[in-house]
């Protein structure tokens, strides 16, 4: 029910209520920014933190009599694959692709406990344009356009008179809010920096494996069956390697070798 509760909560971004009457200040691709991208982030960012929805987010398997204690360690670490082992034979070769012997060279995953804040401030990202431009416009359009926008006018005639008299305002004060303006296409442009700068912060994110990523799955799926390797894998393991160490019953130390879903 909290879950159901933090959703609700995000579903307030998508708002379809009173649209007729409401004074629109935006077009419609800034609005799908923070009204869409923004709930669809925020929503994603609370699935991946319920864990009473999607489970534990890590199990390891080890010769650990606790398995608390190793998933609770890889987890606020990191866990690690091996590249060179990634297009060997499952099963013969190698137990998952990109698993074996760890005297191999180690790409290293350690961007999984981070999802739900990157995705919670990227959504802040798409937000913010919109909250910017609310405190800059100030109401204006809603103001001058009072009593003319849907259900709110009686008779057409009233609303030929009030279009009428804002005509005229808006011809009296040509050149007089420039600074509006400027403020909106500075919003806008702010949209555009912050769709094609998550690219390259998603991309840096994920340790430079996004910008192609696209292009790999579509090559990956014309390739032959036998020779290929999925790159879906390698940016997205959903088998890695966790090493722990701790010491023996004589004090030596011991180094165990957990595998991680």
């Amino acid at each position: 029910m909290a879950v159901f509760g933090l959703v609700s909560a995000v579903a307030g971004f998508v708002k379809v209520r009173y649209l007729i009457d409401k004074a629109i200040i935006d077009n419609m691709i800034f609005r799908m920014h923070y009204r869409i991208t923004s709930a669809i982030l925020f929503l994603c960012c609370i699935i991946v933190t319920a864990n009473n929805l999607i489970g534990d987010p890590i199990n390891c398997l080890s010769e650990l009599p606790s398995g608390h204690v190793i998933n609770t360690y890889c987890w606020i670490t990191y866990t690690f694959t091996l590249p060179a082992n990634s297009a060997k034979p499952v099963g013969s070769h190698v137990a998952h692709p990109g698993l074996g012997g760890d005297y191999e060279e180690k790409r290293y995953h350690s961007y999984y406990q981070w999802v739900p804040f990157m995705l919670f401030f990227q959504g802040v990202l798409f937000y913010m344009p919109h909250w910017m431009w609310k405190q800059w416009e100030e109401g204006k359009i809603r103001m001058i356009s009072e009593g003319m926008r849907g259900a709110m006018v009686e008779t057409k005639q009233e609303r030929q008179s009030k279009t009428e008299r804002l005509v005229q305002y808006l011809m009296e004060t040509m050149h007089l809010h420039n600074s509006y303006a400027a403020g909106y296409f500075f919003c806008e442009i702010l949209n555009f920096v912050n769709t094609v700068g998550n690219i390259f912060f998603v991309d840096t994110f994920l340790g430079g494996a996004f910008l192609t990523y696209g292009t790999d799955v579509l090559r990956f799926s014309n390739m032959n069956q036998e020779q290929r390797t999925d790159p879906m894998i390698e940016v997205f393991p959903r088998v890695t390697k966790c090493t722990f160490h701790k010491f023996g019953a004589s004090g030596t130390i011991q180094k165990l070798d957990a595998l991680c879903i």
